[in-house]
Protein backbone atom coordinates (compact mmCIF):
# COMPACT_ATOMS: atom_id res chain seq x y z
CA UNK A 1 0.00 0.00 0.00
CA UNK A 2 1.15 3.77 -0.30
CA UNK A 3 1.14 6.58 1.46
CA UNK A 4 -1.95 7.55 0.49
CA UNK A 5 -4.13 4.25 0.99
CA UNK A 6 -2.61 4.02 4.22
CA UNK A 7 -3.70 7.83 5.31
CA UNK A 8 -7.00 6.90 4.31
CA UNK A 9 -7.72 4.00 6.02
CA UNK A 10 -6.07 5.24 8.97
CA UNK A 11 -8.17 8.39 9.24
CA UNK A 12 -11.38 5.92 8.30
CA UNK A 13 -10.37 3.23 11.05
CA UNK A 14 -9.78 5.96 13.63
CA UNK A 15 -13.12 7.63 12.89
CA UNK A 16 -14.88 4.61 13.51
CA UNK A 17 -13.23 3.81 16.42
CA UNK A 18 -14.04 6.73 17.82
CA UNK A 19 -17.39 6.76 17.17
CA UNK A 20 -17.23 3.19 19.04
CA UNK A 21 -16.16 4.54 21.36
CA UNK A 22 -18.78 7.66 21.66
CA UNK A 23 -21.82 5.10 21.79
CA UNK A 24 -20.03 2.66 24.45
CA UNK A 25 -20.58 3.17 28.54
CA UNK A 26 -17.48 4.43 29.65
CA UNK A 27 -16.44 1.41 31.68
CA UNK A 28 -16.42 -0.87 28.33
CA UNK A 29 -13.71 1.49 26.44
CA UNK A 30 -10.98 -0.79 25.24
CA UNK A 31 -7.94 1.50 26.31
CA UNK A 32 -5.70 0.69 23.74
CA UNK A 33 -8.08 0.46 20.09
CA UNK A 34 -6.68 4.24 19.29
CA UNK A 35 -3.24 3.30 19.10
CA UNK A 36 -4.18 0.83 15.95
CA UNK A 37 -4.10 3.17 13.05
CA UNK A 38 -1.00 4.98 14.62
CA UNK A 39 0.65 1.22 14.47
CA UNK A 40 -0.56 0.77 10.64
CA UNK A 41 1.58 4.00 9.65
CA UNK A 42 4.12 1.88 10.20
CA UNK A 43 3.95 0.21 7.07
CA UNK A 44 3.92 3.89 5.34
CA UNK A 45 7.16 4.79 4.17
CA UNK A 46 6.68 9.13 5.64
CA UNK A 47 7.12 9.36 9.44
CA UNK A 48 4.45 12.18 9.14
CA UNK A 49 1.96 9.77 9.02
CA UNK A 50 2.75 8.81 11.90
CA UNK A 51 3.01 11.56 13.53
CA UNK A 52 -0.34 12.77 11.99
CA UNK A 53 -2.33 9.81 13.08
CA UNK A 54 -0.84 9.80 16.91
CA UNK A 55 -2.10 13.41 16.68
CA UNK A 56 -5.21 12.73 15.36
CA UNK A 57 -5.57 10.02 17.85
CA UNK A 58 -4.80 12.16 21.11
CA UNK A 59 -7.20 14.59 19.59
CA UNK A 60 -10.12 11.98 19.69
CA UNK A 61 -9.10 10.57 23.01
CA UNK A 62 -9.21 14.50 24.72
CA UNK A 63 -12.13 14.55 23.47
CA UNK A 64 -13.66 11.38 24.72
CA UNK A 65 -11.88 12.54 27.89
CA UNK A 66 -13.95 15.96 28.16
CA UNK A 67 -16.97 13.79 28.17
CA UNK A 68 -15.88 10.50 30.21
CA UNK A 69 -14.84 13.27 33.03
CA UNK A 70 -18.37 14.42 33.61
CA UNK A 71 -19.50 10.79 34.44
CA UNK A 72 -16.69 9.14 36.00
CA UNK A 73 -14.19 11.44 37.21
CA UNK A 74 -11.71 8.95 38.66
CA UNK A 75 -12.60 6.19 35.92
CA UNK A 76 -12.12 8.54 32.88
CA UNK A 77 -8.92 9.75 34.25
CA UNK A 78 -7.18 6.44 34.65
CA UNK A 79 -8.61 4.54 31.20
CA UNK A 80 -7.95 8.40 28.74
CA UNK A 81 -4.46 7.68 30.68
CA UNK A 82 -3.86 4.36 29.60
CA UNK A 83 -4.95 5.58 25.93
CA UNK A 84 -2.41 8.06 26.13
CA UNK A 85 0.56 6.04 27.22
CA UNK A 86 -0.59 3.43 24.05
CA UNK A 87 -0.55 5.98 21.58
CA UNK A 88 2.61 7.18 22.44
CA UNK A 89 4.42 3.96 22.57
CA UNK A 90 2.56 2.73 19.71
CA UNK A 91 3.95 5.62 17.92
CA UNK A 92 7.44 5.24 19.25
CA UNK A 93 7.64 1.11 17.95
CA UNK A 94 6.19 2.27 14.47
CA UNK A 95 9.27 4.53 14.16
CA UNK A 96 11.29 2.27 15.17
CA UNK A 97 9.93 -0.56 12.49
CA UNK A 98 9.82 2.21 9.81
CA UNK A 99 13.82 2.78 10.62
CA UNK A 100 14.47 -0.75 10.50
CA UNK A 101 11.94 -1.16 7.01
CA UNK A 102 13.88 1.55 5.40
CA UNK A 103 17.51 0.24 6.85
CA UNK A 104 16.72 -2.81 5.20
CA UNK A 105 15.99 -1.51 1.95
CA UNK A 106 18.88 0.67 1.95
CA UNK A 107 21.10 -2.46 2.69
CA UNK A 108 19.61 -4.73 0.15
CA UNK A 109 20.16 -1.54 -2.40
CA UNK A 110 23.76 -1.57 -1.70
CA UNK A 111 24.07 -5.65 -1.73
CA UNK A 112 22.82 -4.81 -4.91
CA UNK A 113 24.75 -2.59 -6.24
CA UNK A 114 27.67 -4.03 -5.05
CA UNK A 115 26.66 -7.28 -6.71
CA UNK A 116 26.43 -5.04 -9.71
CA UNK A 117 29.98 -3.48 -9.27
CA UNK A 118 31.87 -7.03 -8.58
CA UNK A 119 30.38 -8.27 -11.97
CA UNK A 120 31.35 -5.14 -13.79
CA UNK A 121 34.97 -5.72 -12.16
CA UNK A 122 34.74 -9.47 -12.42
CA UNK A 123 34.44 -8.90 -16.31
CA UNK A 124 36.87 -6.12 -16.69
CA UNK A 125 39.04 -8.09 -15.09
CA UNK A 126 38.69 -11.23 -16.94
CA UNK A 127 38.90 -8.61 -20.33
CA UNK A 128 42.25 -7.33 -19.20
CA UNK A 129 43.53 -10.88 -18.46
CA UNK A 130 42.07 -11.74 -22.59
CA UNK A 131 45.61 -10.07 -24.02
CA UNK A 132 49.16 -10.28 -23.58
CA UNK A 133 49.30 -7.36 -25.81
CA UNK A 134 50.84 -4.07 -23.40
CA UNK A 135 48.67 -1.17 -25.44
CA UNK A 136 45.93 -3.24 -26.09
CA UNK A 137 46.07 -3.99 -22.25
CA UNK A 138 46.56 -0.26 -21.36
CA UNK A 139 43.12 0.86 -23.59
CA UNK A 140 41.36 -1.99 -21.74
CA UNK A 141 42.32 -1.13 -18.37
CA UNK A 142 41.01 2.67 -18.80
CA UNK A 143 38.11 1.90 -21.24
CA UNK A 144 36.97 -0.62 -18.55
CA UNK A 145 37.74 1.94 -15.45
CA UNK A 146 35.12 4.17 -16.69
CA UNK A 147 32.78 1.54 -17.35
CA UNK A 148 33.42 0.00 -13.89
CA UNK A 149 32.61 3.16 -11.79
CA UNK A 150 30.66 4.96 -14.15
CA UNK A 151 32.45 8.03 -14.74
CA UNK A 152 32.84 10.51 -17.38
CA UNK A 153 36.29 10.52 -18.00
CA UNK A 154 39.31 7.96 -17.13
CA UNK A 155 42.96 8.32 -17.19
CA UNK A 156 45.74 5.46 -17.04
CA UNK A 157 49.39 7.58 -16.71
CA UNK A 158 51.71 4.75 -17.65
CA UNK A 159 55.70 5.03 -16.27
CA UNK A 160 55.03 8.29 -14.86
CA UNK A 161 58.55 8.40 -13.47
CA UNK A 162 60.15 8.27 -16.57
CA UNK A 163 61.32 11.17 -19.12
CA UNK A 164 58.76 9.96 -21.45
CA UNK A 165 55.40 9.19 -19.44
CA UNK A 166 52.54 7.93 -21.67
CA UNK A 167 48.94 9.10 -21.09
CA UNK A 168 45.66 6.91 -22.17
CA UNK A 169 42.50 9.13 -21.78
CA UNK A 170 39.33 7.40 -22.19
CA UNK A 171 36.12 10.00 -22.48
CA UNK A 172 32.51 8.29 -22.09
CA UNK A 173 31.11 8.09 -25.82
CA UNK A 174 34.15 7.50 -27.59
CA UNK A 175 35.11 4.49 -29.61
CA UNK A 176 39.04 4.01 -28.34
CA UNK A 177 41.01 5.94 -25.93
CA UNK A 178 43.08 9.05 -26.78
CA UNK A 179 47.33 8.29 -26.81
CA UNK A 180 49.92 10.94 -25.76
CA UNK A 181 52.97 10.62 -24.64
CA UNK A 182 55.77 13.37 -23.15
CA UNK A 183 56.01 15.54 -19.72
CA UNK A 184 52.59 15.36 -17.47
CA UNK A 185 51.49 18.61 -16.78
CA UNK A 186 51.69 20.15 -13.19
CA UNK A 187 48.06 19.23 -12.39
CA UNK A 188 48.35 16.01 -13.81
CA UNK A 189 51.57 15.54 -12.21
CA UNK A 190 50.35 16.30 -8.74
CA UNK A 191 47.83 13.98 -9.21
CA UNK A 192 50.03 11.57 -9.59
CA UNK A 193 52.10 12.31 -6.92
CA UNK A 194 49.66 12.47 -4.69
CA UNK A 195 47.90 8.95 -5.63
CA UNK A 196 51.30 6.99 -5.87
CA UNK A 197 52.50 8.69 -2.01
CA UNK A 198 49.52 6.15 -0.71
CA UNK A 199 48.82 2.70 -0.75
CA UNK A 200 44.80 3.36 -0.60
CA UNK A 201 42.73 4.79 -3.29
CA UNK A 202 42.86 8.68 -3.70
CA UNK A 203 39.64 9.90 -3.30
CA UNK A 204 39.45 14.26 -4.38
CA UNK A 205 36.04 16.28 -4.11
CA UNK A 206 35.12 19.82 -4.26
CA UNK A 207 35.70 21.96 -1.17
CA UNK A 208 39.26 21.30 -0.55
CA UNK A 209 41.37 24.28 -1.52
CA UNK A 210 44.48 21.91 -2.46
CA UNK A 211 42.51 19.80 -4.40
CA UNK A 212 40.60 22.77 -6.63
CA UNK A 213 43.58 23.20 -9.11
CA UNK A 214 43.70 19.73 -9.61
CA UNK A 215 39.70 19.47 -10.29
CA UNK A 216 39.67 22.93 -12.19
CA UNK A 217 42.36 21.25 -14.49
CA UNK A 218 40.74 18.17 -15.64
CA UNK A 219 37.25 19.40 -15.45
CA UNK A 220 35.77 17.44 -12.54
CA UNK A 221 33.91 17.19 -9.40
CA UNK A 222 34.97 13.95 -7.84
CA UNK A 223 37.92 12.20 -8.74
CA UNK A 224 39.29 8.72 -7.60
CA UNK A 225 42.66 7.36 -8.40
CA UNK A 226 44.98 4.33 -7.52
CA UNK A 227 48.57 3.37 -7.96
CA UNK A 228 49.80 0.47 -9.98
CA UNK A 229 51.73 -1.10 -8.29
CA UNK A 230 53.37 -4.40 -8.41
CA UNK A 231 56.43 -6.50 -7.26
CA UNK A 232 57.62 -3.31 -6.06
CA UNK A 233 57.15 -1.30 -9.36
CA UNK A 234 55.57 1.45 -9.90
CA UNK A 235 53.51 0.95 -13.32
CA UNK A 236 51.56 3.77 -13.56
CA UNK A 237 48.20 5.56 -12.11
CA UNK A 238 44.56 5.05 -12.67
CA UNK A 239 42.23 7.46 -12.46
CA UNK A 240 38.35 7.96 -12.98
CA UNK A 241 36.47 11.56 -12.57
CA UNK A 242 32.77 12.79 -12.43
CA UNK A 243 31.82 15.66 -13.75
CA UNK A 244 28.86 17.82 -13.04
CA UNK A 245 25.65 16.79 -10.34
CA UNK A 246 27.01 12.96 -10.61
CA UNK A 247 27.31 11.46 -7.47
CA UNK A 248 30.73 11.30 -4.92
CA UNK A 249 32.57 8.09 -4.91
CA UNK A 250 31.68 6.66 -1.90
CA UNK A 251 33.62 3.84 0.17
CA UNK A 252 32.57 0.46 -1.50
CA UNK A 253 33.92 2.54 -4.90
CA UNK A 254 37.17 3.40 -3.29
CA UNK A 255 37.06 -0.34 -2.43
CA UNK A 256 36.51 -1.66 -5.94
CA UNK A 257 39.33 0.66 -7.11
CA UNK A 258 41.38 -1.02 -4.28
CA UNK A 259 40.90 -4.55 -6.23
CA UNK A 260 40.52 -3.16 -9.66
CA UNK A 261 43.91 -1.90 -9.04
CA UNK A 262 45.89 -4.61 -8.10
CA UNK A 263 43.89 -6.67 -10.76
CA UNK A 264 45.01 -4.11 -13.66
CA UNK A 265 48.30 -4.11 -11.77
CA UNK A 266 49.18 -7.74 -12.73
CA UNK A 267 47.78 -7.94 -15.85
CA UNK A 268 50.15 -4.36 -16.69
CA UNK A 269 53.03 -6.78 -15.14
CA UNK A 270 52.52 -9.67 -17.40
CA UNK A 271 52.35 -7.75 -20.35
CA UNK A 272 55.51 -5.88 -19.71
CA UNK A 273 56.87 -9.27 -18.82
CA UNK A 274 56.32 -10.92 -22.07
CA UNK A 275 57.24 -7.71 -23.83
CA UNK A 276 60.97 -8.38 -22.45
CA UNK A 277 61.01 -12.13 -22.83
CA UNK A 278 59.72 -11.70 -26.51
CA UNK A 279 62.84 -8.83 -26.83
CA UNK A 280 65.05 -11.42 -25.25
CA UNK A 281 64.06 -14.07 -27.51
CA UNK A 282 64.32 -11.70 -30.24
CA UNK A 283 67.49 -10.48 -29.49
CA UNK A 284 69.14 -14.13 -28.90
CA UNK A 285 67.58 -15.26 -31.76
CA UNK A 286 69.62 -12.93 -33.43
CA UNK A 287 72.87 -13.26 -32.39
CA UNK A 288 72.51 -17.08 -32.98
CA UNK A 289 71.81 -16.11 -36.39
CA UNK A 290 74.90 -13.92 -36.78
CA UNK A 291 76.95 -17.08 -34.64
CA UNK A 292 75.62 -19.45 -37.53
CA UNK A 293 76.69 -17.38 -40.31
CA UNK A 294 80.25 -16.64 -38.51
CA UNK A 295 80.77 -20.52 -38.20
CA UNK A 296 79.23 -21.28 -42.10
CA UNK A 297 82.09 -19.05 -43.88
Amino acid sequence: MNDRTIAVAGVALLGSLWWFDHVTPIAYAPISFYALPVFLAAFAKSRRLIYGLASLAIVANSVEAYFDFHVNPLIALEIRSAVYIAILLVAVLSILLQNAVRRNAELAEKNRAWAEREAMLRCAVETMRSSLDSEHIDRTIVREAASAFDSDVAWLFKNPDQTTPVTFRFQRGSPEPDVTSGLLSPQAKALVDKATAQTAPLSLERGEAADQAILDAVGANHVLAARLFEQNRLYGVLAVARNGNARPYDVQNGDAMKTFAVQASIAVSWSMLFTELATTNERLSNENRRLEARLTR
